[in-house]
């Protein structure tokens, strides 16, 4: 089984990314939200990749359905920005999931993946994930009942428990908790005075709760934290295997890019074998 993973988008996608994919021999698509730059309505960069014909599973992302000042609300943790905007959030959801058309736009939910004898859940976690805090919390209890962290961790623990396959493949917006503070890693703060930890507790809940439960997680998969780090030349790691789970943080920000005069198109190959044997790499498409 093949998979192909986008990180954040933020309006870089065209026809040619959407020729490549469809000619591909991928099996899935995977999307770790933030579709939009802010510049464009996120239902246009949705409508661009709804020409995709591949089985593809989107999570929003925090600047996804957001406008400016809930995003800023959510940011500096203004109460007055983040309730303004609330019930236009769910409209634009709407707009969005309908503009995405066949590609499924996926929250707190399972869905199989197969091919030939290998079959893995695939478990998309809490959407418009920033990272420490419940970000957007007015919509997530909207749409999904969830008031508190804790109320996630529940909602993720009975999506697990209803996993009838050995294997899971997590993808989340933000990752996990727990891969380090230093500079570097995967999901660590560039923009707080000093790096920190910036993953969500939930989601590092999800994988040790599912190897409590004897499943075989095979992939963490997020965004969000961009892999060129602010107001340095240095990039983070964007791969780590720990414990048989590889963590993947796909946030290429372009992944359209020119280097050396040639242009380059970003996403990263998961592949699974039929002893769940595990292979990532990171894809680099010329023009």
């Amino acid at each position: 089984m093949k998979i192909a993973i986008i990180g954040d988008v933020h309006g870089f996608w065209n026809e040619n990314d959407t020729d490549y994919f469809n000619s591909s021999d991928y099996d899935y698509i995977l999307f770790t939200g933030d579709l939009r730059s802010f510049s464009e309505k996120e239902d246009s960069v949705a409508k661009r990749i709804s020409r995709l014909r591949k089985k593809s599973f989107l999570i929003p992302g925090n600047a996804d359905t957001s406008s400016l000042f809930q995003l800023a609300g959510e940011t500096f943790r203004i109460q007055f920005l983040i309730q303004m905007s609330k019930e236009k959030q769910k409209k634009r959801i709407e707009k969005m999931k309908d503009a995405l058309g066949e590609i499924e736009l996926c929250a707190y939910e399972k869905r199989l993946l197969q091919k030939n004898s290998i079959s893995v859940n695939l478990i998309v976690l809490r959407p418009f994930a920033m990272g420490v805090y419940l970000s957007y919390a007015p919509i997530l209890k909207k749409q999904f009942g969830i008031h508190s962290i804790e109320d996630s961790k529940e909602r993720i623990k009975q999506v697990i428990d209803s996993c009838q396959e050995e294997s899971i493949v997590f993808l989340g917006h933000n990752g996990p908790f727990g891969l380090g503070s230093d500079l570097t890693s995967l999901w660590s703060s560039d923009f707080t005075k000093e790096p920190l930890d910036y993953g969500d507790v939930d989601y590092s809940f999800a994988i040790d709760y599912a190897k409590s439960k004897g499943k075989k997680v095979l992939a963490a998969i997020a965004g969000h934290l961009h892999h060129k780090i602010n107001g340095t030349k240095l990039e983070r790691n964007w791969l780590s295997k720990l414990e048989n789970t590889h963590y993947i943080n796909a946030a290429k920000v372009p992944r359209i890019f020119s280097k050396e005069n040639k242009t380059f198109r970003h996403h990263i190959e998961l592949e699974i074998s039929n002893d769940n044997e595990v292979k990532v790499n990171e894809i680099l498409v010329e023009e």
